[in-house]
């Protein structure tokens, strides 16, 4: 058999066509496409054609040389696709040994943690945080009670992790830390799906909490679950009159400052009963209506809000009370008296930077735990959290507004109805009604009731 009759210079070959190098061995052109392939025929089959890589990667020299390996195997009766595919699947099971659930851990965290085609990620930053200190904390370290030789779960090859391995991990933390050990096990369930969605391990995933899996944990039904801690409705007048009248002093400790901006910050958000990431990171061009006589709206974009990886959501539209913008209007003050330029709303000014640091003058706040901190340490609330107000607000409209059900679930940015329904639904904001509620609820925050003189009148709404 002639081989190697190709003589012309495959770079400047450009005419289409199929061009035959001999044994077997094909330089395909189409347009600028050059590819190589060999075609053989084993006995009693039918032709095949194999692909070999194409031009430039494969030079012609290289091309020859897979042709000639191709007929070795031909001659000893193998098939030579059957041969590469065989070799890739050894190739992927030796990875696979060697693919560690560590190595597993960092590649699913960091997939979970970009963003797509400009698309949100799955994870806030906050959570890729937690995660990789969970990692870190509990797979990274031999459980206590192990044996000697254990080793840590991230050194384990992937595919050999199951239920005992995980149980030695969980079983500490769902003795002491339930909530701290369901989310440590979502996250090895997650590592594990992503290593077998990867090739990296069969089977099924010994992490998914079924009955089965269960039973090889302590038993935590009884165990109650812990809600945010809340402030009851009737004493909400007494928090808010204090919470005005409270100042803080400055880093000397020896002069009262005019304005507590965290006690602002978190009277806004009670007032509009909003989670407090959407409040810190707000930005003036957000509101509409505040410097004017009229109804003032708050749009909260989509991405700011806990609804931003759903379908359907929206952004979160908040009317404000007379109160709420009272509170814009004295930040703008604060930021024009300052000589503070900025896109947001609540900044730290010439007092606060001293206690934070200089560098963070005309900067945001920086996040939900700067309010927590106000709350239960300076304010001396330590028994509330901040999103429990959320809960004063919606016992308090079940109580005194029960048919206002609806606006009270879209003020608090809940999912109102089926997905069907919001599609139908997805411009209706119920925005007079919600502008009565929140005033309702900002006029009821100046109210100073003691709890026995408390009586619940539910007050029923007519529609106009």
């Amino acid at each position: 058999m002639a081989i190697h009759k190709i003589k012309f210079d495959v770079k400047n070959k450009n005419e289409d066509g199929k061009y035959a190098d001999g044994g077997g061995l094909y330089l395909y052109i189409r347009g600028s496409a050059k590819s190589w392939v060999f075609r053989y025929r084993m006995p009693g089959r039918k032709e095949r054609n194999m692909g070999l890589g194409s031009f430039p990667d494969i030079k012609l020299k290289e091309a020859r040389d897979e042709a000639h390996r191709c007929r070795e195997l031909l001659r000893k009766g193998i098939d030579p696709i059957e041969d590469r595919d065989s070799n890739f699947l050894k190739q992927k099971l030796a990875e696979a040994r060697n693919m560690t659930f560590g190595a597993c851990a960092t590649a699913f965290i960091d997939w979970k943690s970009q963003a797509v085609n400009g698309g949100v990620p799955d994870w806030e930053p906050s959570t890729t945080k937690q995660m990789k200190r969970f990692v870190r904390l509990y797979l990274e370290r031999v459980p206590k009670g192990a044996p000697k030789d254990a080793m840590p779960l991230t050194d384990l090859p992937v595919n050999v992790v199951d239920v005992p391995e995980i149980k030695s991990v969980l079983e500490p933390l769902y003795l002491t830390k339930t909530s701290t050990g369901e989310k440590v096990r979502s996250l090895i369930k997650g590592i594990l799906d992503y290593a077998t969605a990867n090739k990296f391990r069969t089977g099924p995933n010994p992490a998914v909490n079924d009955d089965s899996f269960k039973m090889v944990l302590p038993n935590i039904k009884h165990r109650e679950i812990k809600h945010h801690k809340s402030l009851p409705y009737a004493k909400i007048g007494n928090f808010m009159s204090a919470l005005r009248q409270f100042r803080e002093l400055d880093i000397t400790g020896t002069r009262v400052l005019e304005i507590c901006m965290n006690g602002l910050i978190l009277e806004f958000i009670i007032l509009t009963a909003v989670r407090t990431q959407e409040a810190t990171k707000a930005r003036w061009e957000e509101f509409e209506g505040w410097e004017e006589s009229g109804p003032a709206i708050w749009t909260v974009p989509k991405p700011r809000t806990k609804s931003k990886k759903k379908k359907n959501a929206g952004p979160h539209v908040v009317p404000l009370s007379r109160r709420a913008v009272e509170i814009l209007k004295i930040m703008k003050a604060k930021q024009v008296a300052e000589h503070i330029e900025s896109d947001y709303v609540f900044v730290y000014g010439a007092d606060e930077a001293l206690r934070v640091g200089h560098r963070r003058f005309g900067q945001p706040i920086t996040g939900e735990g700067e309010v927590i901190r106000f709350l239960q340490d300076t304010f001396g609330h330590p028994e509330l959290t901040v999103h429990g107000f959320r809960s004063t607000f919606k016992s308090w409209q079940i109580d005194h507004f029960p048919t206002c059900e609806i606006a009270g679930e879209m003020a608090l940015h809940h999912k109102v109805g089926s997905d069907v329904r919001n599609v139908y639904a997805r411009d209706a904001q119920m925005l007079d009604q919600r502008q009565m509620l929140m005033q309702a609820w900002a006029d009821r925050c100046d109210r100073i009731i003691e709890p026995d003189q408390v009586k619940v009148i539910p007050i029923r709404v007519v529609a106009s």
